[in-house]
């Protein structure tokens, strides 16, 4: 078993360095290119999904200053803001001047220009804090991105391993159009990437494989040093592996570990000689291409989703193996 669990650890770094770190410095590099343009503003990946961005972008502003000159890496922030968290605070003041408190203590109080980065889906973050700042301006770069119809803040969000433009209602009678455009197996319109990051089981992925340890934030309280407000994270539930033994914290947090240095060796290799990333669309199909593969996972590949991604209800612990 201790044998079998290096193997894990070494697999996952592997993939995460190989295949992950590509395709996220070309979608850090392109916020960090947009950040760049802008005096005063300031980037937050959401934690715990955008800690992946965060180690991606971090590694770029170091090892390519002349790449983003005047970027400070402390304009790009780690901020732990789940949906509950954000929802809560759209509906209630004291929430909202948590919240606020919060964001100030992260660098980004005022009426600063907010860039949002996160696994995504529908960017609901984003638009609980529209309602929160109205005047505001509030742009929401996604890996993942399923554009509601009629989106009021669409244009102010973008994805990059998959962008879908959700279908409208189709009105009765409507025949389909032939050939179906790309994305119409999902429901809408394909925009860019690969449909293969829309499944949730593709989500899912994203999301546990690469998020660090700990959960998501459970809420806001004041305590921390000076008076600062600080989220309180929920701990990582124990079942992900429906069916199998709960995995010792110990080994989960090595496996994590494991994951964010790859990203950041993978980065780091890419930056190499001051050049910037490579082809972004060609690292997008190289991982989408890791992620088909998973339909029928190698042994390897199986043992490991099995340990830190959560199943589909009713697979139990070998559900990922072919």
């Amino acid at each position: 078993m201790q044998e079998l669990g290096e193997r894990c650890v070494r697999r996952l770094y592997e993939v995460s360095r190989d295949r992950y770190a590509p395709a996220l410095a070309a979608f850090a590099s392109g916020w960090l290119d947009d950040l760049g343009g802008e005096t005063r503003g300031v980037v937050l990946c959401l934690g715990r999904d955008g800690i992946a961005p965060f180690v991606a972008a971090q590694t770029l502003l170091r090892a390519l200053p002349r790449r983003f000159p005047g970027l400070h890496p402390r304009r790009v922030a780690l901020a732990y803001v789940s949906r509950p968290l954000a929802q809560a605070a759209a509906t209630d003041a004291a929430q909202a001047r948590l919240l606020d408190r919060y964001l100030h203590g992260r660098g980004a109080g005022g009426d600063r220009p907010l860039t949002l980065v996160d696994v995504g889906i529908h960017g609901s973050i984003q638009d609980c804090l529209h309602r929160l700042y109205p005047g505001r301006s509030v742009r929401g770069h996604y890996l993942v991105l399923r554009r509601r119809h009629a989106d009021p803040h669409g244009a102010a969000k973008r994805g990059f391993l998959a962008e879908l433009d959700v279908a409208p209602p189709a009105a009765l009678g409507l025949a389909p159009s032939w050939p179906p455009p790309p994305g119409w197996e999902v429901g809408g319109t394909l925009r860019a990437g690969e449909v293969c990051f829309l499944r949730p089981r593709s989500i899912h992925v994203l999301e546990d494989l690469w998020n660090g340890v700990g959960g998501s934030a459970a809420g806001l309280r004041e305590g921390g040093r000076g008076g600062r407000v600080v989220a309180v994270r929920a701990p990582e539930p124990p079942d992900l592996t429906l069916g199998a033994p709960p995995l010792p914290p110990h080994t989960r947090a090595r496996l994590k570990r494991a994951a964010l240095r790859g990203i950041a060796d993978g980065v780091a290799r890419l930056s190499r000689g001051h050049a910037p990333p490579g082809d972004g669309p060609g690292a997008v199909r190289e991982l989408a291409a890791w992620f088909r593969d998973l339909d029928r996972p190698a042994p390897l590949d199986a043992h490991l989703l099995g340990l830190l991604v959560r199943h589909r209800a009713g697979g139990g612990s070998r559900a990922w193996e072919g």
